[in-house]
């Protein structure tokens, strides 16, 4: 299981994301990667809040199966949230505050993969990827201020 605990950016483009990628890219294939992203689509209730995450997961040779969900009641902008997935051998399992939220088991043939992981933590302007994110102002004078706050990492076998 990999775990964090964490604030993001309130900000419009910005993608607040814990992942984990493959050390080893077969053939400079892309790597095995499951993604946990929290994306700054804006929200005209909260103003230009992140309240989306989208989950995950991409095996080479397959396709890349992915989730959104609306983040709702967890506010990860004033509060630490807890973000997690439980790599089983038949599907990874995502959590938000020890919540279940939803299990991705399409490359069930693939999970058993032994490929090393690292874990990586990333800020990202979302604005090349209309389909995904809000564009991000540059020229905000709040552009210079945006950060992630990580309170920990835990990862369990």
């Amino acid at each position: 299981r990999f775990k964090i605990g964490g604030m993001g950016p309130d900000f419009s483009g910005v993608v607040y994301a814990f992942y984990t990628d493959g050390i080893v890219k077969p053939n400079g294939l892309h790597a095995d990667e499951i993604d946990v992203e929290i994306v700054g689509n804006g929200n005209p209730g909260r103003g230009w809040a992140v309240n989306t995450m989208q989950l995950g997961v991409w095996v080479p040779n397959y396709a890349l199966k992915q989730y959104l969900i609306n983040l709702g009641p967890y506010d990860m902008v004033n509060n630490f949230v807890t973000y997690a997935f439980q790599w089983n051998y038949d599907a990874i399992d995502f959590f938000i505050n020890g919540q279940y939220v939803y299990s991705s088991s399409l490359y069930q043939d693939t999970m058993g993969y032994t490929q090393p992981q690292k874990v990586i933590f990333s800020l990202w302007d979302g604005t090349p990827f209309p389909d995904f994110s809000k564009s991000m102002n540059w020229n905000s004078p709040r552009a210079a201020d945006f950060k992630m706050i990580v309170d920990y990492v835990k990862i369990c076998t």
